[in-house]
């Protein structure tokens, strides 16, 4: 699938991502737009956010978890159902809810991931420097293909998971080919250069 004349519906808050996919070929809808869309979108994005609710993934709150909107988490669950059969993508917690969703979990408390860069390595030996704005990580089930990941980052804080130290492949893109979902935990909105050209590569690759 090329990027020419495709479209993607961006749920919810677009953070300028809807201003960063021209550049790559691609034309966004929004909520405000999206009825004007004749015909379905090729793509739709789950955007980043406040932590999605853990009766999701059937696990208590930490106590470091953000309150979740829970009327979001319910809005954007129902749109998964009704985009099933489409080609997805999820960007920070909406990386983290499309993994839920097809079985995951979430290690609801690291460190050494907000506000920083970092490089991750993937899955054809390349390194890329990308954005890093989250405090939970993905726990793909067997499913998730890891398509890129971290080297001892983090440090876990999570009550749920006390005494575990982490994976040796800290879960950065995560892909269901089942659900036709790509699951990016950094933003590449935000940038820099690197993290973006690296989603939309991804972006050609797998779809």
């Amino acid at each position: 699938m090329t990027s020419q004349n495709k479209t993607v519906y961006i749920i919810g808050p677009t953070f300028g991502f809807d201003k960063v996919v021209p550049s790559y070929g691609y034309t966004p809808y929004t909520d405000s737009s999206i009825n004007f869309l004749t015909k379905e979108p090729d793509f739709v994005a789950w955007m980043g956010g406040v932590d999605i609710s853990p009766d999701i993934y059937g696990e208590d709150m930490h106590q470091n978890t953000q309150s979740p909107n829970k009327q979001r988490d319910a809005r954007e669950i129902e749109l998964w159902h009704k985009y099933k059969h489409l080609p997805k993508w999820g960007i920070c917690r909406g990386a983290q809810l499309l993994n839920c969703l097809n079985g995951g979990k979430l290690y609801q408390d690291v460190d050494n991931h907000a506000g920083r860069n970092h490089v991750v390595s993937d899955y054809k030996g390349r390194n890329v420097v990308v954005c890093s704005v989250h405090h939970q990580m993905m726990i793909p089930p067997s499913e998730g293909k890891i398509l890129a990941w971290s080297h001892g980052v983090s440090t876990y804080r999570d009550r749920c998971y006390e005494g575990d130290a982490g994976p040796a492949k800290e879960p950065e893109v995560v892909f269901f080919p089942e659900d036709k979902a790509l699951c990016f935990q950094a933003h590449p909105e935000f940038g820099p250069s690197s993290c973006t050209d690296y989603f939309f590569q991804l972006v050609k690759e797998l779809y």
